[in-house]
């Protein structure tokens, strides 16, 4: 039988990659999106082409009501849960002068809010798993702070901190709880930059280059798979070097 994981924010980027990754490696998979059904669809074909076998489900994880609703829905057409990956989030560009409070609530609601419903929602699934786990998704700039980010690295901090406390709770019943926290990657978040000045930024990386999403999969499939079952609470680093911790 396929074990069968929800990922969040599917679409594209690294969600999209673990999402492929995953079923290379047997998974069925629920494929989250919020608002590009057309590019989420195109992941599901990757999937199936990897040998998986996916389902589209849509959710705006900013309310609570839609994050256990996409829960059910994946257990549904999954017949159970053996994991999550709460990769889906927001990161708007804003300095402290241009970040009114509905954007900083808008942030915090999808990706610290967001990611705790749904691994919430997940936990009775998870618990009946022989193998139940959950990944969740930071950043490098949780430790490093942004000057033009202080809702997007506030969230990934907390997310850090959610982590362990999910680990926690969550250990006596044989679900494990990580983390991934990855550094500069090649997403939609590099959109506005030139070549030239991704190539200057790859400099400032000690393995000299931009991750890719492929690189987060892969911290990710480690730590859903059995392989990684004395494992919980942790936070695994995928930056080149910039951040070692």
């Amino acid at each position: 039988m396929r074990p069968k994981v929800l990922v969040t924010g599917a679409s594209r980027g690294i969600g999209a990659a673990c999402a492929v990754r995953l079923a290379r490696e047997g998974w069925a998979v629920a494929l989250h999106f919020n608002s590009d059904e057309v590019e989420a669809d195109k992941v599901a074909i990757e999937v199936e082409k990897a040998g998986g076998w996916a389902t589209v489900l849509s959710a705006d994880l900013g309310q609570v009501d839609e994050c256990e609703d996409l829960v059910s829905e994946a257990a549904e057409a999954l017949d159970g849960l053996d994991a999550v990956v709460a990769n889906a989030g927001v990161y708007d560009r804003a300095h402290l002068d241009e970040l009114p409070p509905e954007r900083w609530a808008r942030t915090l609601s999808v990706n610290l809010s967001g990611t705790f419903h749904v691994v919430r929602a997940a936990v009775p699934h998870l618990k009946a798993s022989d193998n139940g786990s959950a990944v969740l998704l930071s950043s490098q700039l949780a430790r490093l702070g942004s000057a033009h980010g202080a809702h997007y690295a506030s969230s990934k901090t907390a997310i850090e901190g959610l982590t362990r406390a999910f680990a926690l709770e969550l250990a006596p019943h044989r679900v494990r709880v990580n983390c991934v926290a990855p550094g500069i990657t090649r997403t939609a978040i590099l959109d506005p930059y030139s070549e030239e000045e991704l190539e200057r930024r790859a400099q400032g990386v000690p393995v000299r280059r931009i991750g890719e999403p492929e690189d987060v999969a892969a911290a990710v499939a480690l730590l859903v798979s059995e392989d990684a079952s004395y494992m919980t609470g942790a936070v695994v680093h995928v930056n080149g070097g910039v951040l070692m911790a």
